[in-house]
């Protein structure tokens, strides 16, 4: 049993539990849950979430049952973030802490619950079976008071002009953004099922594992969006005033969509005198993806061409008994949902190719280095020869970079971590803007290191004291690559120590209260603030 409170400035308080219990020889139950409620910077935001994940297993000599279920709900009031002019671009400030939208606007909710099983089987020495099943059923209902930009634009990159302003009957003002309510409903459900067979067996200088089996998932959603097409009011959102919420629309679902995925496959796992290790596999894949929207009346199903074959192949060379090259490639199919779509959509395709080396040189020094590419197609993007704006699967992008990590054991008391990634992303087509346009909101440069010391006898014993630092290059705000946001590092640390059943424990993030915008996903294109310095304390007690 372990239990716990977490608590920290920004009225941060998570209480947290854990029961490891064994209820036979046969039964074991463990439950973990916590609940958290804190505060922001941002004016008025209060979050409040709590997470329960109870898990049974059931077992013999040859047999298995694992049971998991997984409940959670998170509450807030929706923040969009806000504009890059104001922020990070233009020649006026914006107050980095505004939440835009009326103090006492309702929360907008998450809600997730799930529950998935496995049994294995172990036929015999050689032979064992593995079946699996889940099932889960989500609900997201987000309420706002959006901003509109200029050319009406939800993105809202850039305020309303005096022509524009003029057309709507609003007298000019500077820094004014239009207002709308906007409520984005969404409730899916997903059950899937998985069944398949692992054969080993030896032969002369080689091991292999033979695994064949299929699959099957369903995945249906109901929705809706309703907005304000055009302002029903203008701000300055360096003096504000804001409307009271109200619903923009009838809040009837007439989205609807079913997605079923089912497939074969077979994989070989091959292991050559005990150096050369090799992957190959195939699986046929099919997509079917039924859509509905009610209000304009339309409805599309995809047709057989949603059939693929996907191989997954790759391989592993060790070098020597502390280095190993390695290299892979795979294509991967998945079915497109959450999106108001002009035709029939199709299914968005992947294809990675992967290569680098691994090392662990006598457990002291372990790590990797991997360069990769990877190419997507059929991404929904917006159409904006359609007068509703709504999106066809024709996006086309790609990435490449480098990733490598390093864990550095320098002593048995003193460790060290870093990571780094180069990453390349960009649009592979012209479509909705130029080709080559980077990918918003990844960076080109980004990495972390840590540096932990336990203190190894005497009076510190159980003592514990950590220091990092994470940094990154800015990122573009949105797909034009007009705005960026900025590069920042962030330096954090932390204190651990540990007493019998106790373990009491001390982090500060941002420790040097760094102020930057970050880039906020929300309709493309927003910004928001580094949360500053935050301080967290945590007391466990396990017996």
């Amino acid at each position: 049993y372990a239990f716990g409170l977490k608590g920290g400035n920004y009225a941060f308080v998570q209480p947290f539990i854990d029961i490891n219990q064994p209820i036979s020889e046969s039964f074991r139950f463990r439950f973990t849950g916590e609940f958290t409620q804190h505060n922001h910077t941002i004016e008025v935001l209060n979050t409040k979430r709590y997470n329960l994940n109870p898990s049974i297993i059931w077992a013999n000599e040859s047999s298995t049952l694992t049971l998991q279920g997984k409940y959670s709900k998170w509450q807030q009031q929706d923040y969009q973030g806000l504009p890059a002019t104001g922020t990070v671009a233009g020649d006026f400030m914006i107050n980095p802490r505004l939440f835009i939208g009326p103090a006492d606007i309702g929360d907008s909710q998450s809600e997730l619950g799930s529950i998935w099983g496995t049994f294995e089987h172990q036929l015999n020495e050689h032979w064992a079976i593995v079946a699996k099943a889940r099932y889960v059923y989500s609900l997201h209902d987000t309420i706002t008071q959006g901003i509109m930009g200029e050319d009406f634009d939800f993105g809202a990159d850039t305020p309303l002009s005096a022509e524009n302003l003029a057309l709507m009957g609003y007298p000019f003002q500077e820094h004014s953004w239009g207002l709308g309510s906007n409520e984005l409903y969404q409730q899916s459900d997903e059950i899937t099922f998985q069944l398949y067979s692992t054969v080993f067996f030896d032969f002369k200088n080689s091991q292999h594992t033979v695994l064949t089996g299929g699959d099957f998932s369903q995945f249906n959603e109901v929705a809706f969006l309703d907005f304000n097409a055009l302002p029903i009011a203008v701000t300055d959102l360096t003096q504000p005033e804001f409307l009271p919420y109200s619903a923009p629309g009838e809040r009837e679902q007439n989205q609807f969509t079913r997605n079923t995925t089912y497939g074969g496959y077979i994989q070989l796992q091959s292991t050559f005198y005990e150096r050369l290790h090799l992957l190959t596999a195939l699986r046929v894949g099919h997509v079917d993806s039924d859509y509905k929207n009610t209000t304009p009346g339309f409805e599309f199903t995809t047709d057989a061409s949603s059939t693929r074959f996907l191989p997954n192949v790759g391989a592993v060379f060790d070098l020597t008994d502390e280095y190993a090259f390695f290299i892979h490639y795979s294509q991967g199919m998945r079915a497109q949902n959450g999106v108001n779509f002009v035709s029939t959509p199709k299914p968005e395709l992947s294809e990675q190719f992967e290569f680098g080396l691994k090392f662990d040189s006598a457990e002291q020094l372990t790590g990797q280095l991997a360069l990769y590419r990877i190419n997507k197609t059929n991404i929904a993007i917006t159409d904006f020869s359609d007068p509703q704006l709504r999106a066809t699967t024709a996006g086309q992008q790609h990435s490449q970079g480098v990733e490598s990590n390093i864990s550095w054991q320098v002593s048995e008391d003193f460790k060290l971590l870093a990571t780094y990634a180069f990453t390349d992303a960009r649009f592979s087509d012209s479509l909705i803007v130029a080709k080559g346009n980077h990918l918003p909101g990844v960076p080109e440069h980004s990495g972390r290191v840590w540096l932990n010391y336990a203190f190894p006898e005497g009076l510190l014993n159980g003592l514990s004291i950590g220091a990092g630092l994470y940094a990154q290059s800015s990122v573009y705000l949105e797909n034009n690559n007009l705005f960026r946001s900025e590069a920042f590092y962030s330096m954090d640390a932390a204190i651990a120590y540990r007493y019998d059943r106790y373990k009491f424990g001390l982090a500060v993030k941002n420790l040097t209260d760094n102020h930057y915008y970050q880039r906020l996903n929300y309709f493309g294109t927003r910004t928001m603030p580094a949360q500053g310095t935050e301080v967290f304390v945590t007391g466990t007690i396990t017996f």
